[in-house]
């Protein structure tokens, strides 16, 4: 199960630059769309921490 955790975190790594899409996104207009995509990214955003606790 932790393999399948790592990948999952591997893949969920690239949050990073979702997260500066939805920042831009957020600033250039404010929709319900982009909201709710905002709200997944930022759920997603733990795999910081989840990558570093897959690396030990």
């Amino acid at each position: 199960m932790s393999l399948n955790f790592c990948s999952i975190v591997s893949l969920t790594s690239n949050s990073i630059m979702s997260l500066r899409f939805c920042s831009i996104v957020s600033l250039t207009s404010i929709s319900t769309m982009s909201l709710r995509f905002c709200s997944i990214v930022s759920l997603t955003s733990i795999s910081i921490m989840s990558m570093r606790f897959c690396s030990i």
